[in-house]
């Protein structure tokens, strides 16, 4: 569990280094199609200008106009970068998001093991669910009882606090929690089957 949210928390990491030299290849092919696209209108301008013949007045009315539709050009394109910037900052906030949550997973379920290793219980603990298994061994319950054998009373009576502290001991991890449920299964045989 532990080497796949290590894996889980790489990828993402890899994500976010991807976003961002894809951001910064987009925007620099941005301003480079831009500045081409700039250059190239200025040159069939100029060349369309040269070949008539305008008063000062009409050149520069003419002049004004070409400027006025440049000025709407960079508009237009300002709002395409300010579009990518969005873009970027929103995927980066979610993989940051994502790779804080992973941190917090495993921070818990290392808090949690630890807690439960210094008191001498055994469980697994899945990093991507936060389920927890405790395996009681053959302590469970006498055959054909649904009465609790005394080891395994012990063990839940230690169990659940460490549990609960682990758990809600830290208030920013605690608020995370939307459910603790409590499973367990009866015996596999019944009636000597």
């Amino acid at each position: 569990a532990l080497a796949a949210a290590s894996a889980a928390k790489g990828e993402l990491e890899g994500k976010l280094a991807a976003t961002k030299g894809q951001y910064e290849k987009a925007l620099g092919d941005a301003q480079s199609a831009f500045q081409g696209e700039l250059a190239k209108a200025k040159d069939g301008f100029d060349n369309a200008l040269a070949k008539e013949r305008l008063s000062g007045a009409e050149r520069t009315a003419k002049e004004k106009a070409f400027r006025d539709q440049m000025a709407g050009k960079e508009k237009e394109y300002q709002g395409r970068l300010a579009d990518l910037r969005k873009k970027y900052d929103d995927t980066q906030g979610e993989l940051k998001k994502a790779i804080d949550q992973i941190n917090t997973r495993k921070k818990l379920a290392d808090q949690i093991r630890n807690r439960f290793a210094r008191n001498g219980i055994d469980v697994e603990i899945d990093e991507k669910t936060g389920e927890v298994v405790l395996d009681f061994k053959n302590s469970y319950f006498e055959t054909g009882s649904a009465v609790l054998k005394a080891e395994m009373v012990k063990t839940l009576q230690k169990f659940i606090p460490l549990y609960s502290e682990g758990l809600f001991e830290d208030e920013k991890t605690a608020s995370k929690i939307a459910s603790v449920e409590i499973i367990g299964f009866a015996s596999p045989t019944y009636k000597g089957k």
